[in-house]
């Protein structure tokens, strides 16, 4: 990705009467395989409303845009960076949406966080921040925020502190955000398409926390039961477009290997311990 560059352009976001939106961009370098010690980056977008908070891949704004120009079949930029939530303002009752396979739901939790503030300031591009620390999803996370900048929000759920994160690691460093820009809009912006409505086809199934956890379990158990059953139709090609009877154990047993592979959760103790057949 290229070099963070902090917006000089600060000072527009003082201008709270004029925008509705205002839209703020952080980098974000994460350990998605523990096993294979693999790191990826992504773009994660904060949005502050009038009366909600939303974060999520800034790749779903970009294909957004190009279902919104399109003239042809919508191609979709996957996001890297998976997590999207919402939230009420002055409320700690998030929104969390997730998929499985052709499936969307939210699951409500309550994330307060107790912040413990230190003296320590230093300066990012050129304005002064603070470092403040929390426990929050079986991290420890250490963030720099700055009381120039009126909101008390981060990036994903992080929020609390008295002025806007710029940066923010656990500390492992298996997950860190970093500001990049940021962007204000006079009207409030339409993440409908794909927050609220998974790309304008799933409405998200309401389920607890538990039921959502069984849920993984029961696909990563059997992740193509509905084609087995045949309550979905699917062809499977060769790499030559031939078509081909589909080897399911081998099939489940690749899947299976690949989300062990890809489960170190932002929220550690939000994850699922599969097991190994």
């Amino acid at each position: 990705m290229k070099k963070i560059i902090y917006c000089i352009l600060f000072f527009l976001i003082y201008q709270v009467a004029l925008s509705q939106t205002h839209r703020f961009f952080y980098e974000v370098k994460f350990l998605n395989d523990t096993i294979n010690k693999e790191y990826l980056e992504d773009i994660v977008v904060l949005d502050v409303n009038p009366e909600n908070i939303k974060s999520y891949s800034n790749n779903y704004l970009i294909t957004d845009s190009m279902r919104q120009k399109a003239r042809s079949e919508l191609s979709f930029v996957q996001p890297i960076f998976k997590n999207k939530i919402s939230k009420s303002i002055n409320s700690d009752a998030f929104k969390n949406f997730e998929s499985i396979y052709n499936n969307y739901y939210s699951i409500e939790t309550e994330d307060k966080m107790i912040w413990t503030i230190s003296s320590e300031k230093k300066e990012i591009g050129s304005l002064k921040v603070q470092k403040a620390e929390t426990d929050f999803g079986g991290r420890h996370w250490i963030a720099w925020f700055s009381t120039d900048l009126p909101f008390p929000y981060g990036p994903y759920k992080f929020s609390g502190l008295p002025g806007l994160i710029l940066k923010i690691a656990d500390s492992q460093n298996q997950y860190e955000f970093n500001f990049i820009k940021n962007r204000n809009f006079k009207e409030t912006q339409d993440t409908s398409f794909f927050l609220e409505v998974y790309y304008g086809f799933f409405k998200p199934i309401a389920v607890s926390e538990k039921q959502f956890a069984k849920l993984k379990m029961d696909y990563y158990l059997d992740p193509y039961s509905d084609v087995k059953s045949g309550r979905e139709k699917v062809t499977f090609y060769d790499d030559n477009g031939i078509e081909k009877v589909p080897n399911f154990p081998q099939m489940t047993s690749d899947m299976q290997k690949m989300l062990r592979e890809n489960n170190n959760s932002i929220e550690r103790n939000q994850g699922i311990n599969y097991p190994v057949k």
